[in-house]
């Protein structure tokens, strides 16, 4: 019974309540801790641009683990206009979706005029205990698939092996990350509908279960699974996540390229990576010279130290191989910059002085050379 004089109530707080305070407390935890600490909290502007991040946070999280059942799986686009975390890429369409590793699935699509495509399996710790995952258990991307000669393809997901396109699940399974990577001369439209289905295969006969009401354990559930998310991508991802340790600890200079490895966690295995920081005053520039090795895809990205990509639909802050201008020995050199210097390849950093320039190369089918960089007046480039 309710209290008049008070508003307390004598009945018991409910499950869904709990787990609503909870996500309240990490969100304050986050703000204080995270985004208020350091620099960045004596910055109106650092803050906000991590208050942005944190609000992007909690979209992916809503959108793709609130309601997600891996019962009746759909991919759902993993990024979108308005929404970057954890590495985004201008020139890739992400989706996932969550499963259960005792179950069978069939995945069917289309490639179409992607470069690239790869699924790859997650496991290790799912979203109700954690994020990300703890591992990669598998991958297969489209040289090692059968795919017909409209671009379509189809493959099961099993622990049990299948003939023919199959992926590979394990005791510790808990969610399917697909990639399609494309190169054109603007940035992938986040709208673009890659064609792409996941259900799962249940005895003859049998039909799919009807989603329970919504009732306090459920949305309770729903709420952890955001919470996991936005703290694993804040407060936990030093812990959590991949390792960056691929960066130089020296701003504006590139360490060796190095090779993903399984047992970092999350990335394409097929991909090799260049990672640095950069650190530049309102006159400088920054030169990078190199060449892109034979591989299936490559592009150079700038970052903020969230892990998100500078506004790229407006201003240019990331080059792909079809983009980037090539001297006639096929090297090239790309300026970031912070005015436009009046040269090819410039990436605009919007008068950031400081974040991460991220180098991605698919497939490479050679070593990868490394990357020189000079700091240099932006009056001194002509």
């Amino acid at each position: 019974m309710t209290d008049v004089m008070d508003g307390r109530s004598d009945t018991p707080e409910s499950e869904s309540r709990i787990a609503l305070h909870e996500l309240l407390e990490t969100l304050r935890e986050i703000d204080e801790q995270y985004l208020g600490s350091g620099r960045d909290g004596e910055d109106p502007d650092a803050l906000a641009a991590g208050h942005r991040f944190l609000m992007h946070l909690l979209g992916g999280g809503l959108d793709l683990f609130f309601e997600a059942d891996p019962e009746n799986p759909e991919f759902r686009p993993t990024l979108q206009s308005g929404r970057k975390f954890y590495g985004d890429n201008p020139d890739a369409i992400y989706h996932s979706t969550l499963i259960r590793p005792e179950l069978d699935y069939r995945i069917s699509g289309k490639i179409e005029d992607a470069v690239y495509m790869s699924f790859t399996v997650e496991g290790g710790g799912g979203i109700d205990e954690r994020y990300p995952p703890g591992r990669v258990i598998g991958t297969r991307n489209d040289s090692v698939l059968e795919i017909q000669a409209d671009g379509g393809y189809e493959l099961i997901a099993s622990q049990s092996p299948r003939s023919g396109n199959w992926l590979p699940l394990a005791p510790d399974a808990c969610s399917i990350v697909t990639r399609h990577y494309f190169e054109g001369d603007e940035p992938v439209d986040r709208r673009r509908r890659i064609p792409l289905t996941i259900e799962v295969l249940r005895s003859s006969g049998a039909t799919a279960d009807t989603p329970p009401i919504p009732s306090g354990a459920s949305v309770a559930c729903g709420i952890r699974r955001v919470r996991n998310f936005v703290r694993g991508l804040s407060l936990d991802y030093a812990r959590n996540g991949p390792p960056l340790d691929l960066a130089s600890a020296t701003p504006n200079r590139f360490s060796e390229p190095s090779v993903w490895h399984a047992d970092t966690g999350q990335a394409a295995v097929d991909q090799s990576n260049l990672v640095a920081p950069f650190e530049l005053a309102p006159d400088e520039a920054l030169t990078i010279e190199g060449r892109f090795p034979r591989c299936r895809f490559g592009n150079i990205v700038l970052w903020n130290r969230h892990l998100q990509t500078f506004e790229y639909q407006r201003r240019r802050s990331s080059l792909n191989r079809r983009q980037t201008r090539l001297r006639p020995d096929g090297s090239f050199r790309v300026v970031v910059a912070h005015e436009d210097p009046g040269t090819v390849n410039w990436l605009d950093t919007a008068g950031a002085r400081t974040g991460l320039i991220f180098v991605r190369y698919l497939l490479p089918e050679e070593q990868p050379m490394a990357l020189t960089t000079r700091v240099v007046k932006r009056a001194d480039l002509h």
